[in-house]
C-alpha cells in the first residue's frame, strides 16, 4: 500500500459534526473546531488518543472488497446518560452492593458519576433485565433446539430453581465452535400446600403436596414462555429442549421420562456416591438397635469426626495449640460434612497434620478425647483412605473445571473408568460409576454421547442411534459462497467450491452436529448459589426474591451488557414512548378545544 498523508487519513476518520464548523472522530467520537489550515490538531488527536489503532485500522477497512460501508468498522459510542446509568448499574452488580448504596452521602461524594437515585437504578436494571432477555430469545430462536440444565437450592422458606440453557455457537468467520451457557432464570419454585384453592372435583389421589416433576414443568415452561417468548407446551416440549443435565434424583427422572427427553446424569453427583460406595456402609441402627455395622473405613472415619469435635471446644483447643510448634503453624480441627464428601477428604488431610501435636499433649487432654484418637491400626487405614481419596479429589476438581476446560463426558467416562480398574473390589463395587449402572437413566443417550465426542459413531447401535437422533445433521447441498447459484459461477469458482466441499467432507465425517454442550455436571448452578449467597448475606436476608433474581440474571449474564450502549437502548425506545404519550395528550386537549 502507497504512504497514505495527513489528509487522506483526516478525511477518512473525521466526519462533520453536528455542531456547525466542527468534525467529530469516528473511532471515539471527539469533536474538534475545524482548523483554518491543515491537519496538525486533527492528526495531533489520532497520534495521541489512537497511536496504535489508526493506521491498521486504516488498512483493515481498505483492504475489505465491495466497497463495505466503513461505520461498521467502528465502536458506538454511548451516552452521557447512558453511561452514567451503566457505571451504577455494573458497581452495584459486581460488587454484590445493596440497592441503597447509591443514595449514600458518602458514595456520592466519592464518585465522579452523577448521582442516581434508588428507585431509577432499580428501573433501569429490571430494563437492562428485560433487554437481555430479548436477545437471548433471539439466540434460543435462532438455534431452534439447546439444553437445559437445572439445580435448585433453598434459603429459608424459599425454593429457587436454577435453569442455564446450553449449546453450541459457530463463529461465522473462524468457523471455532463455542459452548454457551446463559442463565434463564433462578426464581421461586412455586409449591402446592394444604392451603391452596383445587381445580373443583379433583381427586385426593390426584392431589400432589411438594414441589414434583410437574411443578419443576409448569416452572420452566413458565420462564421459557413469559420471559423468552418461546411457544413451548406439553406436547411440543421435545422439539425445542435436547436435554436435562442436573443431579440423578426422582424429579428429574420423572420429568425427562414424562417429557420424553434424556437425562444427562451430573458426574459429580455421581462421584459422590461412589465415594460412599468405596467407604462401605454406615452403620444403620432401628429401635436402638444396630441391624447394619459400619464397614471398618467407616467406624475409623466416625471416630475421627467425633474426636474433630472433641477438640474445636475452649479447653481442648487450648490444650492442642500447645502442643503446635512453630513448625506446624496454626492448624485448627475440621469436622466433616456429610452431604459433602470434599470436607471428608479436608478432615483426613487435617488429621495428618494434628496427629503429632495431638500424641504430643495426649496425657494433657482429657478421656473423653484421648479415648476418640485412632489406634494404630485405624491410624493406617485412615492414611490408606487419604491416599485413595487423593485420587478421587483430583478427579473431583477436574469435574469442576469451567469454560472451555470443561470436562466433556467422553473424558469423564474415562476418568469413571480408571476409578473403578484401581479401587473396585469384588466385595466392594462402585455401580454409581458404571456406565450401565442402575442410577443412569437414559443408558443409550449418554452411551452415544460418549462415542460421539470420541470419534467412535461407527459403533452407535440402532438404539443410541435413535437416543441421539435429535443431533443428527440435517442432509442437504452444500452451499455456494454468496449465494450464487452454479450456472452464474465461473469455471474457477465451480472448481475451488467442489475442492472445497471434498475437503470439508474429508475432514468433517460425523453424521451428527457438535454434542459439546452435553454437559458432564450441573455444577455451574452450584456455582451460581455460591453467588447467590454472596449477594443474600445475613445482612440482606430479607431481600425480595425477584430482586435476587434479577442480580444474579445480570451477573451471570454479564457478557450480554459489556458496554453502556446497550443502555442508550433501552433509553431511547423510552423516550420514544413519552414523546409519543406527550403528543396523545396534546392532540387529545386540542380535539378537546376544538
Amino acid at each position: 500500500m502507497a504512504v497514505v498523508t495527513n489528509q487522506e487519513y483526516c478525511k477518512f476518520f473525521w466526519v462533520p459534526a453536528d455542531e456547525p464548523g466542527h468534525s467529530k472522530c469516528t473511532m471515539c467520537g471527539t469533536v474538534y473546531k475545524n482548523p483554518v489550515s491543515g491537519f496538525t490538531n486533527f492528526m495531533t488527536h489520532l497520534n495521541g488518543s489512537h497511536k496504535d489503532e489508526y493506521q491498521q485500522e486504516y488498512k483493515n477497512v481498505k483492504s475489505q472488497p465491495g466497497g463495505r460501508d466503513i461505520s461498521t468498522y467502528f465502536k458506538r459510542k454511548a451516552s452521557v446518560k447512558a453511561t452514567n446509568i451503566y457505571k451504577w448499574i455494573d458497581w452495584v452488580v459486581e460488587g454484590n452492593l445493596p440497592f441503597y448504596f447509591v443514595n449514600l452521602e458518602i458514595t456520592r461524594q466519592n464518585s465522579i458519576m452523577d448521582p442516581i437515585s434508588t428507585k431509577t437504578l432499580m428501573k433501569y436494571m429490571r430494563l437492562l433485565m428485560k433487554k437481555i432477555q430479548a436477545d437471548i430469545s433471539i439466540q434460543l430462536k435462532k438455534i431452534k433446539t439447546f439444553g437445559l440444565i437445572t439445580d435448585g437450592w433453598s434459603q429459608d422458606v424459599e425454593h429457587y430453581l436454577a435453569i442455564f440453557a446450553t449449546y453450541v455457537q459457530e463463529d461465522e468467520r473462524s468457523g471455532r465452535e463455542t459452548v454457551v451457557e446463559v442463565l434463564l432464570s433462578c426464581s421461586v419454585q412455586e409449591d402446592i400446600d394444604v392451603t391452596d384453592d383445587w381445580v373443583p372435583d379433583i381427586g385426593e389421589e390426584d392431589k400432589a403436596f411438594g414441589l414434583t416433576a410437574d411443578d419443576m414443568f409448569d416452572h420452566i415452561v413458565g420462564v421459557l414462555v413469559a420471559d423468552f417468548d418461546i411457544d413451548i407446551n406439553v406436547d411440543n416440549f421435545d422439539k425445542f429442549v435436547e436435554f436435562l443435565a442436573g443431579d440423578n434424583v426422582s424429579t428429574n427422572r420423572s420429568f425427562c421420562n414424562r417429557t420424553g427427553i434424556p437425562l444427562a446424569g451430573c458426574g459429580a453427583h455421581r462421584l459422590q456416591l461412589a465415594v460412599n460406595d468405596y467407604l462401605g456402609k454406615e452403620e444403620t441402627k432401628r429401635n436402638g438397635s444396630i441391624i447394619q455395622p459400619a464397614s471398618p473405613e467407616q467406624a475409623a472415619i466416625r471416630k475421627l469426626d467425633l474426636l474433630m469435635g472433641e477438640l474445636k471446644t475452649i479447653k481442648n483447643a487450648a490444650i492442642l495449640r500447645a502442643g503446635l510448634s512453630e513448625a506446624d503453624g496454626d492448624i485448627k480441627p475440621e469436622r466433616r460434612t456429610k452431604v459433602k464428601w470434599a470436607s471428608l477428604f479436608k478432615m483426613l488431610k487435617k488429621w495428618e497434620k494434628l496427629k503429632i501435636p495431638i500424641e504430643r499433649k495426649r496425657n494433657d487432654f482429657p478421656e473423653s478425647v484421648t479415648e476418640k484418637i485412632p489406634n494404630v491400626t485405624e491410624t493406617v487405614l485412615l492414611e490408606s483412605i487419604t491416599k485413595s481419596l487423593a485420587d478421587f479429589e483430583s478427579v473431583s476438581k477436574a469435574l469442576q473445571l469451567g469454560g472451555d476446560r470443561r470436562l466433556s463426558r467422553y473424558d469423564m467416562r474415562g476418568l469413571f473408568d480408571k476409578l473403578c480398574g484401581a479401587y473396585e473390589t469384588n466385595d466392594r463395587l462402585m455401580p454409581h460409576l458404571h456406565a450401565d449402572g442402575q442410577i443412569v437413566n437414559n443408558k443409550h443417550f449418554e452411551n452415544a454421547i460418549v462415542k460421539i465426542q470420541g470419534r467412535r459413531e461407527d459403533t452407535l447401535s440402532n438404539q443410541e442411534k435413535n437416543a441421539v437422533k435429535v443431533f443428527k445433521k440435517v442432509s442437504g447441498t452444500t452451499p455456494t459462497s454468496g449465494g450464487a447459484t452454479e450456472q452464474t459461477l465461473s469455471f474457477a469458482e465451480r472448481s475451488l467450491a467442489e475442492s472445497q466441499a471434498a475437503k470439508k467432507a474429508r475432514t468433517d465425517k460425523s453424521a451428527y452436529r457438535s454434542v459439546a454442550h452435553v454437559s458432564s455436571t450441573s455444577l455451574i448452578c452450584e456455582r451460581l448459589f455460591s453467588r447467590a449467597k454472596l449477594i443474600m448475606s445475613h445482612l440482606r436476608a430479607h431481600m425480595d426474591p425477584d430482586s435476587l433474581a434479577m442480580l444474579l440474571f445480570l451477573k451471570v449474564n454479564k457478557n450480554f451488557w459489556n458496554d453502556a450502549t446497550i443502555i442508550d437502548d433501552i433509553i431511547t425506545p423510552e423516550n420514544d414512548a413519552k414523546i409519543g404519550a406527550l403528543v396523545s395528550q396534546y392532540l387529545k386537549n386540542y380535539l378537546e378545544i376544538i
